[in-house]
């Protein structure tokens, strides 16, 4: 509900998180952009709103509730930044014969810095605007499309690398800051900006850059204690220049509001906990509320191995430490109960196996700004582009009338009239025929709807000649037909009863044929009676040509005996450029094809019919202590402050996990340069393709018929395995000015030594129209055989008797 306030175009928005919340007339403005209501129709948790029946918010809300939450957050800060300035004026002009009271150049000094550190009204627009706009560049369903979908789509079908696809380092952050300038250039929003005060053009525009650099922080510009996230030596001297333009480094602080890259700890979170937790049905442990009105800006004092220097940072006050813990809590639980929930999973890859299919198909392309036509997966290279990409593909997909390009001409309204009345001779010819009862019949179902489309597009996509030429190369079509009837003429009669059930269905085929000649109007001349009679002639060719198609049982195979009567008719006709034509309408067979498996696979999502999970499994416990024993050897490295590079040995404890009894081992290490947090997310990356790889080997050697995707799954607190109140700092209340980290020791001793879990899974694809007998069946094999190669490497079997591991119903929707 949005309404009007009686204030200069401000607007007042009745949320459902935060109640009444009032935003700047230039929030307002930006708002009432197509860019930022594109945000309508890209739901916040993507895949979850199939397993949540109340997930159905979307993005737009999400980001008004965090422009409203920095706001909030910018200003209370301002207000016990405007306190300490006045306490501090207050004992500067008291007389200096009290000894109690001393101001001295110190506190001169830091009265100067409070003045100049002081956030400004510019300060709180810009914060707002960088809460509000920091998701205009997600696509469809969120981070699906960033993740699952542009991870897939990098790779064609034979596992090599996409050439065509542009911009593989993309993000959403990143298509964030585009779209922002595209809604600003669009909408010429940057005069607006500049008469509230906001620096935007030339030289002069480091507002601009600092909402930029506050959507998303540049690979090169980490503040300077990111040192710590890649175990570094932290070297914080004098000289060390601030990475940053938008803001000084005395209001280094403000970048920590809106997307927090090092503690975690920022208003986005603070907002779609809330609005997930509400909308998900789950209670949320966190009050935001309770946070903001502790926060202060704090000198904190950063350790280097020169000297000190202070930076200043949004601290909480020492007893709040505990509850801080519950930002992380509440994330893993979100995480836990929805984003990783195993039928959300199973749902987002069906989502990415149809995408993926229809990227390049001409139905789906985008017009770019330059007029070119894009996949779905390079539309994020052209804001104008983008701006059409929403989760509304997924009923494009379903019912493609809804996005196809209306008829310009009379000739494209015959064409789609042809294939409305061709569709509906099909349909009647599908409805007619009886279920299939075995996958054998099944197979067989496939193969003569191929067939049928296959002949569909041939008859389709014919001329009659028109000229001279045209004649000519219908005689030439003639030979080729004659060349097609003496491959026909080798088949043999049928001799058995399948043989015989398979002419029979070629009778019903050319009883289909017959009512589709039915509908085109008589010849009258004898020259339309002639080429009627050849069209007769060659659709029977083709039928026995579909025929042989029919029987194979793989597409692949099927398009191999097209291509071997292709080459028979080039070798006596050359006919080049009927050759091409050729080729381009296999492909567009091929396009056609892809299109039909990607409205079966989101027509299954429908039904609820979806990929199962058969295996689930993580490490072993004795794989994680080895793991901990080893970041215990490298913290021990890190404080060690010998310089004589003799290695080092240490006693630590390590467990037989058979027989539980500790035995003690010694581990030695040289003194060296540790790895960077990068090295160690690459090494530990390129591992985990090597076990998915080799599972999905063994699996398809295993069962060669069955389709499987393995993925992998991170729950953790938000900063991988790293304590996450360690990027944190707290003031007490003796000192409100100064703040610092506390040790996890210090806050709780129950507190978990792990922080992070990886889990593998598993998801069959299986067929459509399975019973539960036959899924059963066979998922006990898989779950068997998913068991044995735990077993065999290291892992421990997660799975359970759970009837809903697979497949969602109304009264198992939100079961973990």
């Amino acid at each position: 509900m949005e309404n009007q306030h009686d204030t200069e175009e401000s607007k007042v928005f009745n949320d459902p998180i935060h109640g009444h919340i009032e935003l700047h007339p230039l929030l307002v403005k930006i708002i009432n952009t197509p860019q930022f209501q594109r945000l309508r129709n890209i739901k916040q948790l993507g895949g979850v709103y199939f397993v949540y029946p109340g997930a159905s918010h979307n993005r737009f809300e999400h980001s008004i509730g965090v422009a409203h939450l920095a706001g909030e957050l910018a200003k209370a800060l301002k207000v016990k930044q405007l306190e300490q300035i006045k306490r501090m004026e207050e004992l500067e002009k008291m007389s200096t014969n009290l000894e109690v009271v001393k101001f001295g150049p110190e506190d001169v000094k830091k009265l100067a810095e409070l003045k100049e550190s002081l956030i400004s009204d510019q300060d709180v627009l810009c914060v707002q605007i960088a809460g509000l706009c920091h998701d205009l560049g997600h696509g469809p369903f969120s981070h699906f499309f960033d993740g699952m979908f542009m991870d897939a789509i990098k790779r064609d079908k034979k596992g090599k690398a996409d050439k065509e696809v542009i911009n593989k380092e993309w993000t959403h952050e990143k298509a964030s800051i585009e779209m922002f300038n595209y809604l600003l250039d669009k909408n010429d929003l940057k005069k607006v900006m500049k008469t509230y005060g906001l620096k935007v053009d030339g030289k002069d525009n480091n507002d601009l850059e600092f909402i930029e650099e506050m959507i998303e922080k540049p690979q090169d510009k980490k503040p300077l204690n990111d040192a710590a996230q890649d175990n570094e030596p932290q070297n914080n001297d004098a000289s060390k220049k601030w990475p940053y333009k938008g803001r000084e480094e005395k209001k280094s602080f403000l970048y920590e509001i809106v997307s927090n890259k090092e503690s975690g700890i920022d208003v986005d979170k603070f907002d779609y906990f809330a609005r997930d937790c509400h909308h998900l049905g789950i209670s949320n442990s966190f009050d935001h509320q309770r946070f903001i009105m502790f926060a202060r800006v704090c000198d904190v004092e950063e350790d280097g191995r020169k000297n000190k220097k202070k930076i200043k940072h949004i601290c909480s006050r020492d007893k709040e430490s505990a509850n801080l813990y519950d930002i992380f809590q509440q994330r893993l639980s979100i995480h836990r109960r929805a984003c990783q929930h195993k039928i959300k999973m199973a749902v987002e890859i069906m989502l990415k196996d149809a995408l993926v299919l229809v990227d390049d198909h001409p139905d789906f392309k985008i017009k770019s700004s330059e007029g070119k036509m894009l996949h779905l997966s390079q539309a994020n290279s052209d804001m104008e582009a983008y701006i059409n990409l929403a989760d509304h593909v997924f009923e494009r997909i379903l019912h493609p009338q809804e996005g196809r390009k209306e008829p310009s001409s009379e000739e494209e309204r015959k064409k789609e009239l042809d294939l409305e009345k061709a569709r509906g001779i099909l349909q009647r010819f599908m409805e007619g025929r009886k279920e299939p009862s075995s996958e054998e019949e099944r197979k067989k179902e496939q193969d003569l709807e191929k067939a049928m489309e296959i002949l569909q597009r041939f008859m389709e996509g014919r001329k009659e000649p028109s000229s001279e030429e045209e004649r000519k190369k219908e005689q030439d079509l003639e030979k080729a037909r004659e060349i097609l009837q003496r491959f026909m003429e080798e088949r043999k009669e049928p001799s058995s009863e399948e043989e015989r059930k398979k002419e029979q269905d070629l009778e019903k085929a050319m009883e289909i044929l017959q009512r589709f000649m039915e509908g085109r109007k008589e010849p009258s001349s004898e020259e339309e009676i002639k080429k009627e009679s050849d069209l007769e002639k060659a659709m029977e060719i083709l039928q026995r040509v579909m025929e042989e198609i029919k029987k194979e049982l793989d597409l692949e195979k099927a398009m191999e005996i097209l291509q071997r009567v292709m080459e028979e008719i080039k070798k006596e006709l050359d006919l080049e450029k009927a050759m091409e034509i050729l080729q381009r309408v296999m492909e567009e067979i091929k396009k056609e094809l892809d299109l039909e498996k990607a409205r079966e696979i989101l027509q299954r999502v429908m039904e609820r019919d979806l990929y199962r999970c058969v295996g689930q499994a993580k490490k072993k416990s004795e794989e994680e202590i080895k793991e901990r024993l080893k970041n215990l050897v490298n913290d021990i490295q890190d404080d060690e402050k010998d310089r004589d590079g003799v290695n080092n040995v240490i006693l630590i404890y390590d467990y037989n996990m058979e027989n539980e009894d500790p035995i003690c081992k010694k581990y030695s290490y040289d003194k060296k340069k540790p790895e960077k947090s990068e090295d160690k997310k690459k090494e530990k990356k390129e591992t985990l393709e090597k076990i998915k790889k080799d599972l999905e080997e063994k699996l398809s050697e295993r069962f060669p018929d069955d389709k499987f995707e393995i993925t992998d799954v991170t729950l953790d607190y938000g900063m991988e395995n790293v304590d996450p109140i360690s990027k944190a700092y707290f003031y007490r209340k003796d000192n409100p000015d100064k703040g610092e980290p506390i040790p996890k020791s210090d806050v709780f001793s129950v507190l978990p030594d792990w922080f992070s879990d990886e889990i593998l899974r598993v998801y069959w694809k299986n067929p459509k129209g399975l019973n539960d007998e036959e899924i059963k069946k066979r998922e006990e094999k898989f779950k068997e055989f998913f068991k044995g190669w735990c077993k065999d490497n290291g892992y421990k079997d997660l799975n359970k008797d759970d009837p809903s591991a697979g497949r969602a119903t109304p009264g198992n929707d939100q079961s973990n």
